[in-house]
């Protein structure tokens, strides 16, 4: 098993999902085990097209099954925001930061903490911007593509990508050429399965 050979992996997420939460932490410490070349894949769990997703009487499972997930995976976790925000304008900011050559891995990092420890609203351009600022990229003009709607293409170019193209019912979901790797709904993933996913990846 070569792991120096590059691999790349297409990674379906969402900044509002705690599942995606944990398991993209996994994967991160995953990572120096593997050459990766990741592709970040904007799912939006909650699109505008449906109704507010009222999460205030979901708190027993957010106890008994979240809570756990999250600390397990070593991350920190508070009272979910209810309603759940869009995640329309945190992923056109994800776009242009990769556009522009940023450090997206420290947005996706303050755009999770923000969503599920400081329990910001992500659909406010001030907290995105605030969650951009360390990205290396030039604030002024990220404002300006947020409120112009620069991006919105690109995002619904992304969101046609996931549910047409590839199929995404749930996230996150790890792709690479024919291997996949679905969360279960409710569940998500475990550690030991993205580690199984990307060890499989040099088995071919």
């Amino acid at each position: 098993m070569d792991k120096n050979e590059k691999k790349k992996v297409e990674v379906f997420f969402d900044y509002i999902c705690p599942f995606c939460y944990a398991g993209l932490k996994y994967f991160e410490d995953l990572l120096p085990e593997y050459n990766i070349e990741i592709e970040w894949r904007a799912v939006e769990a909650h699109p505008k097209s449906e109704p507010p997703h009222d999460l205030s009487g979901h708190m027993e499972a957010w106890e008994r099954k979240i809570r756990p997930m999250v600390l397990q995976a070593g991350l920190e976790l508070n009272a979910p925001v209810s309603p759940a925000p869009r995640s329309d304008k945190a992923f056109e900011a994800m776009h242009y930061i990769i556009d522009h050559q940023g450090n997206v891995e420290e947005y996706h990092k303050n755009m999770f903490r923000t969503m599920f420890v400081d329990q910001k609203d992500l659909e406010d351009i001030s907290v995105i911007l605030t969650c951009a600022q360390d990205c290396g990229i030039n604030l002024s003009d990220l404002e300006t593509a947020l409120k112009n709607g620069t991006y919105s293409g690109k995002q619904q170019q992304a969101l046609s990508y996931a549910y047409g193209d590839n199929e995404i019912a749930v996230v996150p979901t790890f792709i690479s050429g024919s291997h996949r790797l679905d969360a279960v709904a409710g569940v998500g993933v475990t550690k030991e399965q993205v580690k199984e996913f990307l060890d499989s990846l040099y088995e071919d």
